[in-house]
C-alpha cells in the first residue's frame, strides 16, 4: 500500500479555504490546497497556520531561511456526532518539503502564544517524494515533529521530538531528546542533552555527544527489540548511560565515563533470559574489570545482579580519540 508523503503540524485553526494554482510567495494566511510551487518568506512574519493545509504530490513548499511559522491551537473544527470538537490545524506533504534555513537564519516553528508547548510535525513515505524533502537549520519551540523518510540537519529539537521512520537521517542538531520508534535510520554528530530513545528499530547511533541525562531515561534507551548498533559516542556525566528494556543493542568504541551506572538492564518478564549485550571494546574509564562490572546492573523482580547478560571483555585501556563535530 502506497502511503501518502505526510507532514501533519497538529496545531491551531479556523480560516476561509482557497486552492493555490500559481506560484505564490509569501502567502499572509497559506492555502489549503498547495499544487504548484509556494514560498513562505520572511517579508510576512509570520507566516500563520491557523487551518488545515495541504501539499499535492505536483506541489512543492517551499520556506526560506530567517522565516517564522506561528502556529495558533485549537481552531480546526472537527464535526463528530458525539459532539464537535475543536483541535490543532495540519500540514499533509503528499509532495515536496524544502524546510533549509542557514547557520544565520534559521527557520522557526513557535506556538502563537508563545508559551504553550504544543504541536506535532508528521512525514509518513514510501514515495520517491520522500528523497527530494529536507529539513534543516529550523528550530522547533516546544513542537513535536514526527518523520517518515527524510534528512534533518543543524536543527535545534525542543521536548520529546518522536521519529516514527523508515530510513530518517538525523545529523548534527542540538536536541534535547531524540526518539525513534522503527525503521533504519542513522543519529549522528548530534548533541544530546538528556536522551536518545530507540525502540522497535536497528538504528546506527554513532559520533554523539550524550551528556546529562537523568536516571528515568538514560543517555541512550533501548527497548522493545531495538538492535541499535552503538558506535563512536562519548556518553558522559549521566545518571545512567545506556537502559535497555527488553533489547539487544550493541555498543563498541564508546568512550563512557562520568556516569553513576554505565549500563542498567531491565528483562521483559515474559522473556527474562534476554541475549547477552555485546559491549566489547568500550572506554569505561577505567582498566579494572571488577570496577566496569561494578557500574552495569541487571534488575528484575526487585533484585538486583551485577554484569548479568552483558559481555565487556576485552575492553579499551584508553579514551577513544573521536570528538562530536556538529557543522
Amino acid at each position: 500500500m502506497k502511503l501518502p508523503f505526510i507532514l501533519a503540524i497538529l496545531l491551531a485553526a479556523g480560516c476561509l479555504f482557497f486552492t493555490c494554482k500559481d506560484d505564490i510567495t509569501n502567502p499572509k494566511t497559506p492555502p489549503l490546497v498547495i499544487d504548484s510551487h509556494v514560498i513562505w518568506g520572511p517579508a510576512t512574519q509570520p507566516v500563520v497556520v491557523d487551518k488545515d493545509v495541504r501539499v499535492t504530490p505536483n506541489g512543492t513548499l517551499e520556506i526560506q531561511p530567517g522565516t517564522v511559522i506561528e502556529i495558533v491551537k485549537n481552531t480546526v473544527y472537527e464535526p463528530d456526532p458525539a459532539g464537535g470538537y475543536f483541535r490543532d490545524p495540519e500540514i499533509w506533504i503528499d509532495g515536496t518539503l524544502i524546510c533549509s534555513g542557514d547557520s544565520t537564519q534559521k527557520i522557526v516553528f513557535r506556538s502563537s502564544d508563545g508559551i504553550t508547548p504544543y504541536g506535532y510535525i508528521f512525514l509518513f513515505s514510501d514515495t520517491s517524494k520522500s528523497e527530494q524533502s529536507i529539513i534543516k537549520w529550523t528550530e522547533l519551540d516546544e513542537i513535536d515533529w514526527n518523520y517518515g523518510t527524510a534528512r534533518i540537519m543543524n536543527c535545534r529539537l525542543d521536548r520529546l521530538n518522536t521519529f516514527w521512520c523508515n530510513e530518517v537521517h538525523i545529523v548534527s542538531n542540538e536536541a534535547n531528546i531524540i526518539s525513534v520508534i522503527g525503521g533504519k535510520g542513522i543519529i549522528e554528530k548530534n548533541t544530546v542533552t538528556e536522551s536518545i530513545i530507540v525502540q522497535f528499530d536497528s538504528t546506527i547511533i554513532q559520533g554523539n555527544w550524550i551528556h546529562g541525562a537523568p536516571d528515568f531515561l538514560g543517555g541512550i534507551r533501548c527497548a522493545n527489540d531495538s538492535r541499535a548498533l552503538i558506535i563512536n559516542n562519548m556518553i558522559e556525566n549521566c545518571g545512567i548511560a545506556l537502559f535497555i528494556f527488553s533489547a539487544t543493542p550493541e555498543l563498541h568504541f564508546n568512550n563512557i565515563i562520568n556516569n553513576d551506572l554505565n549500563i542498567v538492564i531491565l528483562p521483559d518478564s515474559k522473556s527474562p533470559e534476554s541475549d547477552t549485550v555485546n559491549a566489547m571494546n568500550n572506554w569505561w574509564g577505567v582498566i579494572d574489570s571488577t570496577e566496569i562490572a561494578g557500574k552495569i546492573e541487571y534488575r528484575q523482580n526487585g533484585n538486583v545482579e551485577s554484569n548479568k547478560k552483558v559481555q565487556f571483555i576485552p575492553f579499551a585501556t584508553e579514551p577513544f580519540d573521536f570528538s562530536v563535530n556538529n557543522n
